[in-house]
């Protein structure tokens, strides 16, 4: 049927399964083997410079801004999706970048280019509609031989939030833009009602 009979929501999908999946795997919150550091795990001393950085850079910049810009190591459980955008669009790269092996910041850094052409609100062309498809595939396919590497012991990393990722492309040709059906306008709404609920 392909994937408009049932379409994904790219906000859910991208900024709060693989994000937040990716972080946990990167900061250890995530170990397969409790007995072996893997290469693509950033040390508890970093991590806590990363967060330093954070919170200076939130005197920078305006207040509105400023709210995106938490402690990823402290607060990761509780980011929505305009926080972890704010982070694969904008600081993560800098945060990350001499701070992750290479071949690991690749896997980190091919979301990122994608997710900057995916949430832009004007739209996509053939030629960026290409190049996200080409991150996304990249990205699928080094987190498999990197991250998962065909181990049984390793299967609870096989998620089922990669494979959907590879019907980004075809989502943004048949709907249009990411933000034309994303979920921001409805989860407003629904933090403002209780406010206006005054009985119990």
């Amino acid at each position: 049927m392909g994937p408009t009979a049932a379409p994904y929501e790219t906000m859910h999908l991208v900024l709060l399964n693989t994000l937040p999946h990716l972080w946990k795997l990167f900061s250890g919150l995530k170990l397969i083997n409790k007995d072996e550091d893997e290469a693509y795990i950033i040390p508890k001393s970093t991590l806590a410079l990363v967060g330093r950085e954070l919170c200076d850079a939130r005197r920078t910049v305006p207040r509105a801004q400023a709210r995106s810009l938490q402690n990823i190591d402290v607060h990761q459980k509780s980011l929505n999706a305009v926080k972890w955008m704010h982070f694969i669009v904008c600081s993560g790269e800098v945060l990350l970048a001499e701070r992750l092996p290479r071949e690991f910041l690749d896997i980190f850094m091919s979301p990122c280019r994608a997710c900057r052409l995916i949430f832009w609100p004007r739209g996509v062309s053939e030629a960026e509609s290409k190049t996200i498809d080409d991150d996304i595939k990249y990205f699928r396919a080094i987190y498999y031989a990197e991250i998962y590497r065909g181990s049984v012991e390793r299967l609870s990393l096989r998620m089922s939030t990669i494979a959907p990722l590879l019907d980004v492309v075809p989502l943004l040709r048949a709907r249009g833009p990411a933000c034309v059906c994303w979920q921001f306008p409805m989860k407003w709404k629904i933090g403002a009602l209780g406010k206006l609920i005054r009985s119990h």
